[in-house]
């Protein structure tokens, strides 16, 4: 009984291995390097 409910709960969370702050953090991240190299590209641009 008690490893099927362990089963149920960790194919529900499978998708899911990393907590939501963990998430935001991934896309804050590779969001500002993104950003960054934009910024910098149009820094670097000579009219």
């Amino acid at each position: 009984m008690e490893e099927e409910a362990e089963n149920q709960k960790n194919s529900q969370t499978y998708y899911k291995k990393r907590p939501l702050w963990q998430w935001i953090l991934i896309y804050l991240g590779v969001g500002g390097v993104i950003y960054g190299l934009i910024y910098y590209f149009k820094q670097n641009k000579t009219y």
